[in-house]
């Protein structure tokens, strides 16, 4: 084997070894990610998760992308006299110690123009990027909550 090959299967292995390391106890933690199935043709579809805050300094989810799809807006739903309509934030504010649930009827990634139909027990991944400059790929299960009731 060549140098040249031997540095670069050195290189290759140790980039694995980053990808695979776990995140910091002081970092996000982000649990229970997942989006509601949707009937196919349906342009937009939601996704939902919980964001722990294990550091000591505040973070804020700033936006979030996927090849999947065409953009992704983080949402938050207001209740108005009665009324519920979808608001889009700048960003979600992720204190010290504490937990943000993105869920049905509140905050959630709105995820426009999927390119595929997804369908229930499917994986997509999307990229979050935060305040502090760090950047997660995350898996979010697709979940057709009809049948779970």
């Amino acid at each position: 084997m060549s140098a040249a090959l031997r540095a670069a299967l050195t290189a290759v292995a140790a980039l694995q070894l980053v990808a695979c390391a776990p995140v910091p106890e002081d970092g996000v933690v982000i649990e229970e990610a997942w989006i509601r199935e949707a009937p196919p043709g349906a342009r937009a579809l939601a996704g939902y998760m919980q964001l722990r805050n294990q550091g000591g300094d505040p973070v804020a989810l700033l936006f979030a992308n996927s090849d999947t799809f065409d953009r992704i807006e983080l949402h938050q739903t207001l209740h108005d006299d009665g009324r519920m309509r979808m608001v889009e934030v700048d960003h979600v504010p992720l204190p010290p110690g504490q937990t943000v649930a993105f869920a049905p009827g509140g905050l959630h990634l709105m995820l426009f123009a999927p390119s595929e139909t997804l369908r229930d027990g499917e994986e997509v991944m999307i990229e979050l990027t935060f305040s502090d400059g760090t950047a997660r790929d995350l898996r979010f299960e697709v979940r057709d909550v009809r049948e779970r009731r």
